[in-house]
């Protein structure tokens, strides 16, 4: 500790002042020197951290297209900041031993601070504006895609209401045809007008039999597919016991799956009625006899 010259004489009235060496402020510019070099370093620190916080913020916005521009210019920055830290640590090292040197590293401070400042702005500017082309582009991919979709959506009712028309006119032509088919199944009789009996018709099936008087429109059915041929043929000739065959005739229509038994059955009719006349006829088995 330096104590004044009129000081020590007073705590020390022996003390001589001229045996004493001269003050030297060496070790207060040593002080400074190193308070400067700190503050530098600490400045440059936190300027680094703002331009990399900085950088990574708006590299979250900037399209993948420009990133490698982004990249070649924090790396150029990067590469200034080592430069400035390696003449950093030239001027802190020779700080120690030239003290006039402090004033050339203050303003290569400076200058450097500078062109950070520039850059970064530089940069700021340039986000900025691949921000609003970023923006622009998807203004006008969105109405594109609004456009793409309403016709999208007009085509596809287009096509609903064409595939509703083919569905209809199909439709329309299935009935067309489901009634061409029944009326190319339906067999048509057709009697001369010399036949003074009535004709009844019999349509024989494997296991049961349908028939009809001629143009009575009443149809009765006698057995079906789970009843024997022998109950059923019984009913037939119960009901034709009904008739007068000197009035009526027989018109038997036989399926292929009742060739088998029209022998039979026409034994039998001949044994109840000797007086009734037959005729046969061979008809498919999708061929209808009634309507």
């Amino acid at each position: 500790m330096c104590v004044p010259k009129w000081r020590r004489k007073i705590l020390n009235p022996g003390y001589d002042v001229k045996s004493e060496s001269p003050i030297t402020l060496f070790s207060f510019q040593d002080i400074i020197t190193c308070l400067t070099g700190i503050m530098i370093v600490v400045i440059l620190v936190i300027i680094l951290q703002i331009l990399q916080a900085s950088a990574a913020t708006m590299a979250e916005a900037v399209s993948e297209e420009h990133m490698a521009t982004a990249k070649a210019e924090a790396a150029k920055l990067e590469a200034d900041r080592e430069k400035l830290q390696e003449e950093l640590r030239v001027l802190n090292e020779s700080a120690a031993v030239d003290p006039g040197k402090l004033e050339e590293a203050i303003g290569i401070e400076s200058k450097y601070n500078r062109v950070l400042q520039a850059r970064a702005a530089e940069l700021e500017r340039r986000i900025a504006d691949l921000r609003s082309e970023l923006d622009r582009q998807q203004k006008t991919r969105q109405i594109a895609c609004e456009a793409a979709s309403n016709a999208a959506e007009d085509e596809q009712r287009s096509i609903e209401a064409t595939e509703n028309n083919i569905s209809g006119m199909k439709r329309e032509a299935s009935d067309i045809k489901t009634e061409i088919s029944k009326k190319r199944r339906t067999v048509a009789f057709a009697f001369p007008g010399s036949i003074q009996k009535t004709p009844i018709i019999v349509e024989c099936n494997e296991r049961s039999f349908r028939v009809s008087v001629y143009k009575s429109g009443d149809i009765r059915a006698f057995g079906d597919d789970k009843t024997l041929i022998d109950q059923s043929t019984a009913q037939l000739l119960q009901w034709l016991d009904g008739y007068d065959f000197n009035k009526f005739f027989l018109v038997i229509l036989i399926k292929e799956g009742a060739m088998s038994m029209i022998n039979d059955l026409e034994t039998k009719i001949r044994a109840a009625h000797p007086e009734a006349q037959m005729s046969r006829e061979l008809i498919l088995d999708d061929e209808e006899c009634f309507e």
